[in-house]
């Protein structure tokens, strides 16, 4: 069985937000297994506001003030929903 090994950002530092690391093991998972349809549906699921905890959940603030204050979405559910809605059909 092949060992994976994460690998540091570009400036040398380790992923270190719990929201960065579930995208980067769900992109690790896609290059070993090269399933578009399941890519998909694991984006999906981290928008779909049913998940739970700040990994489960990108549709959640994580900061309390700006779960009561802001009007916009959190920064990592707007990538993943322009991902998706870009993504090939």
């Amino acid at each position: 069985m092949k060992q994976i090994n994460s690998k540091p950002t570009a400036n040398g530092a380790n992923i270190t937000d719990a929201r960065e690391r579930v995208l980067k093991a769900i992109l690790d998972w896609y290059s070993i297994n090269r399933r578009p349809a399941l890519l998909e549906d694991r984006l999906l699921r981290l928008v779909d506001g049913e998940g739970l905890g700040v990994e489960g959940d990108f549709t959640t603030h994580r900061n309390v003030l700006s779960s009561l204050f802001s009007k916009e979405p959190p920064k990592k559910s707007v990538v993943v929903r322009e991902l998706l809605r870009t993504y090939p059909r």
